[in-house]
């Protein structure tokens, strides 16, 4: 009918006029227009399939492009024969439904359309989900963008589930998915769960765009992620409008964060970490009773009135007891109020481990550090620890015991805890929960690491120039970006005091047994090494750290890395008991906040022997120093990888986002196992 026509054109002229206003292009792309070198790549058919209709985007040529706007919508004249054929199309829709499907082609998850322009248009003006296609695509060539990275990961995603619906906006996050719905990306997807994947997503997006979601700039498939990342699919399946409706709103926060530019704020300084507001008089008084281990508040009495500033003068000796004790009473004890914590109502702090101390020198320097908060603040907190927290039903009576215990703050200390703990965090929004990890977009959650990488670049210019034989074992244990990143400074920094050393590299794995022999050592090959940086106070072996066994099999400790997580905790408890925490700068309000520092904060530090020579001595306190006041950095200039690639650029520092996604090794370093 002419009339449906003319409110598709009306439209298509919005869409236009809009787009011209903004500067932008209001025609419908062409594809051969955007990619010159569109007809050099390979195509490959992948036969008839439903295709979303909002992932149609374009024509494959520029022949029909300006009779439509970019919505699809048309732009030519009422009695044009365009505009009869576009009608007949419509009525044929509406009696029948239009089965023949169009011709498209795929390119970089975005479909342009061949033959078929107004079959499409009438279909996005019915409000159509999907329409059938026989669908080519074009493949382009593999490079180091993150958008070919993204899009390579979407092949491997497709080969196993052969669907175009899910498109994310970052590389790692099909992998995220795969392992939310205990899948990986090698062998097909069941059928089954492929069903529930696609009515799983159908609900969501319909709910989630009703709730405005099409005004945040991210991908419906980053947003499904995010819900997963909480809520199972299972449930998404079972439960109501009203419900998920009210998940939704709970995750909004995660969903502008996601949104943003630069959705991580990192935290690399510790000034910025404890850049802290004026306390307020009692907050300070609260502070002075935990410090002087009064009994309660009447014990401060006698001091409260010189340190809030009630009275002054001779007046405060007259100042009652028993109206300083109402005046703060009325304060701290309330214990869900910031900074105003006092021995009676101290924060209660929560650990979750996924080990123990026993088993794990990882826990037991957690538990130090856990330990280090009650030297600092004496009775103002109190600390719990869960250990073995590995099933899904022990890791969560950890959190619900923690909440029914009280406690106003969570530390979890393992990356398989996080999908737990945000949950936990975005139905509990008055717990602090954090999580030892970086580079993580959550914004109910922070993050916290140490730049250990600072430390082990010192370790390997002491390991190589001790290394007479030019070689250094190295061993490794997860092989995850910081791991990586801590061998490929350790390499550097080897190479800069011995150009020629090699660093033979073992990964070893979680699981090692430290008083198992690596290799090197049976082969007596090298006799310089690095080990494993935490060892369990049980653990007999002295194999930590960098050592040497010289030629008569003697053992002799060059130097080790450590961990001061008591710094870490020490630093951010603080800000919860001075009402600090949640003060943050406007530009990271609506950001994920990840605490990522190194040796100037306190947190990453390494520790020499006496045995070691002096000249190497010096050579590492240089390193510290100039790594700790920002005029060094393991990661500066141009640096070459095994296969000869360069990274970096000369006479710069990599950024932290190159260094916490390094997934290459450095060009001297030889992978053993």
């Amino acid at each position: 009918m002419k009339l449906d026509y003319e409110k598709a054109k009306k439209l298509g002229e919005r869409e236009y006029r809009r787009r011209l206003v903004k500067g932008q292009y209001p025609y419908l792309p062409s594809l051969d227009e955007m990619v010159s070198e569109i007809g050099r790549m390979p195509e490959i058919s992948l036969g008839t399939a439903e295709i979303p209709m909002d992932m149609i985007v374009g024509t494959r040529t520029s022949g029909r492009k300006n009779a439509f706007a970019a919505n699809f919508m048309p732009l030519m004249g009422i009695e044009t024969e365009f505009a009869a054929k576009w009608s007949r199309l419509y009525d044929s829709q509406v009696e029948e439904g239009i089965r023949d499907p169009i011709k498209v082609y795929e390119f970089m998850n975005r479909f342009y359309v061949e033959e078929g322009n107004k079959r499409v248009s009438v279909m996005k003006f019915v409000g159509a989900v999907t329409i059938p296609a026989n669908v080519i695509r074009i493949r382009p060539p593999r490079t180091d963008s993150e958008q070919s990275r993204l899009y390579y990961e979407y092949l491997d995603f497709y080969k196993v589930t052969k669907s175009f619906e899910i498109v994310f906006s970052a590389p790692g996050r099909y992998e995220q998915l795969a392992r939310i719905l205990e899948q990986n990306l090698q062998d097909p997807w069941p059928a089954e769960l492929l069903e529930k994947l696609h009515v799983g997503l159908t609900v969501f997006k319909e709910i989630y765009y009703a709730k405005g979601g099409r005004k945040l700039n991210i991908t419906i498939g980053d947003a499904l992620l995010i819900y997963l990342s909480v809520y199972s699919l299972d449930s998404l399946l079972r439960e109501g409008n009203d419900v998920i409706g009210r998940r939704l709103l709970r995750l909004w926060r995660e969903y502008i964060a996601a949104s943003q530019p630069e959705g991580i704020a990192l935290i690399e300084r510790r000034e910025d970490a404890e850049t802290v507001k004026k306390k307020s008089p009692l907050a300070k008084v609260a502070d002075l009773v935990g410090r002087t281990n009064a009994a309660g508040v009447t014990g401060a009495a006698e001091i409260a009135g010189a340190v809030a500033g009630i009275r002054k003068g001779a007046d405060a000796a007259h100042e009652t007891k028993d109206a300083v004790k109402t005046s703060l009473e009325s304060v701290i004890p309330v214990a869900s109020v910031p900074g105003h914590y006092s021995p009676a109502h101290p924060l209660k702090i929560a650990f979750i481990h996924e080990k123990s101390a026993a088993s794990s020198g990882w826990v037991y320097g957690h538990m130090l550090g856990m330990n280090h908060l009650k030297n600092a603040f004496g009775s103002l907190v109190q600390t719990m620890h869960f250990d073995n927290c590995t099933g899904e039903e022990n890791i969560r009576t950890a959190f619900d015991t923690a909440r029914v215990e009280g406690c106003g703050m969570i530390f979890t200390t393992a990356s398989s805890l996080v999908p737990f703990a945000l949950r936990f965090a975005v139905e509990n929004p008055a717990v602090k929960v954090l999580n030892c990890g970086v580079n993580q977009m959550r914004h109910a959650l922070r993050f916290y690491y140490g730049k250990m990488f600072e430390a082990k670049y010192i370790l390997g210019a002491l390991a190589a120039s001790l290394a007479d034989d030019h070689q250094i074992s190295y061993r490794a244990s997860k092989k995850d970006p910081t791991a990586i990143a801590n061998v490929n400074a350790f390499a550097i920094g080897a190479q800069l005091t011995d150009p020629c050393c090699r660093v033979r590299l073992h990964w070893i794995g979680e699981e090692h047994r430290s008083d198992s022999t690596p290799p090197d050592y049976r082969e007596k090959e090298i006799h310089v090494f690095s080990d494993i940086d935490i060892i369990r106070p049980d653990d007999e072996s002295r194999r930590y750290g960098v050592f040497m066994i010289d030629e008569k099999g003697d053992f002799k400790r060059l130097a080790a890395s450590i961990w001061n997580w008591g710094a870490f905790y020490e630093l951010i408890v603080r800000k919860v008991l001075d009402g600090t925490y949640d003060s943050v700068p406007v530009s990271q309000k609506d950001r994920a906040l990840n605490y990522f520092l190194g040796i100037s904060s306190g947190i990453i530090d390494v520790i020499l022997s006496d045995d070691l020579p002096r000249p190497s001595f010096r050579l590492a306190e240089m390193l510290r120093k100039g790594i700790a006041e920002g005029r060094i950095s393991p990661f500066e200039g141009v640096i070459y990888d095994r296969e000869g690639k360069a990274h970096g650029a000369e006479e710069a520092f990599m950024s932290t986002a190159q260094i916490v996604g390094m997934d290459w090794l450095a060009e001297n370093i030889d992978v053993m196992n």
